[in-house]
């Protein structure tokens, strides 16, 4: 914790690490600030630490220390500071030193943001593994995507995209847009050729008003999907409950759904076949009807 105080490097380490999965592709999974400590107030409250001026201020109160008050602090009443998200599993892993850390996507993408944090404060970072999660899908739902045509793979995709591909798919008169479509970039392509024939320095030109074309024809489809999600309303709408059930507030089941409301609905068979079906050391998605 002295260290956190003194010299403020948590933010720094993991903020650079963030950028570099976020090239990734990698969403931030925890906001790093300048001091990543708690202070217990005489209150009861659990206020964040704060530095301004080379002052130390908890926030919300009148409290505030030189850096040599504060260390005073600290060494006399260890007890009154905490560590915040970032700062957790540095003390997690040097009170109970762990070899591996077993967890979900989204724990594992945490812990790989503190690993020079780890290298840094001279803690041993654990081996990372990525358990497997499961998927419960509902007889009634299973069936529903059935008479849609559809499968659990498919809701693994962005919502829109899904709903888009399967507007298209399933209007037979779209795909004859499509065809059109074809007919009139090939169209222009064959118009292009003759054109460079007699003067090659017109390709730019052709180029640039085919991006334009593109553009036009782009715009008119999706007018057309627009109208084709209307005519297809109580389908998508279908869709769209039946993503929410598997992934609900656009997540996995296991952050926000009870166990319970899906044993009672079966024949309390259900711990029994997910003893059976998962894991731990498997990061697959494993995908169970009931």
């Amino acid at each position: 914790m002295e260290k956190e105080i003194v010299e403020r490097k948590s933010e720094g380490y993991v903020v650079e690490t963030q950028k570099k999965l976020q090239q990734l592709g990698y969403k931030p999974q925890a906001h790093a600030r300048e001091i990543n400590l708690f202070y217990f107030t005489e209150e009861g409250g659990r206020e964040r630490i704060t530095f301004q001026n080379n002052i130390f201020h908890i926030l919300n109160t009148n409290i505030h220390w030189n850096e040599k008050e504060i260390l005073e602090q600290l060494n006399k009443f260890p007890e009154n500071f905490s560590p915040n998200v970032v700062t957790r599993p540095l003390y997690q892993s040097l009170i109970l030193p762990d070899v591996a850390f077993v967890g979900g996507g989204g724990e594992i993408a945490y812990w790989i943001e503190r690993k020079e944090q780890f290298n840094y404060f001279n803690v041993f970072y654990p081996c990372l593994i990525r358990r497997n999660s499961v998927l419960l899908v509902p007889k009634n739902v299973s069936k529903t995507m059935t008479k849609l045509g559809l499968t659990v793979s498919d809701f693994f995709q962005d919502e829109d995209k899904m709903i888009h591909d399967y507007v298209q798919k399933n209007d037979k008169k779209h795909g004859t847009f499509d065809e059109e479509k074809k007919k009139i970039l090939d169209s222009w392509n064959n118009l292009k050729q003759h054109m460079v024939q007699y003067d090659p320095t017109l390709l730019a030109f052709m180029e640039a008003e085919k991006v334009k074309i593109e553009k036009i024809i782009d715009h008119a489809d999706q007018k057309l999907i627009k109208v084709l999600k209307q005519t297809q309303e109580t389908k998508i709408n279908q869709i769209k409950s039946i993503r929410d059930k598997l992934f609900p507030n656009n997540g996995l089941q296991e952050r926000t759904e009870n166990f319970f409301q899906y044993y009672l609905t079966t024949d309390y068979d259900l711990l029994e076949r997910l003893k059976e079906n998962l894991n731990p050391l498997n990061k697959d998605m494993v995908v169970l009807i009931l």
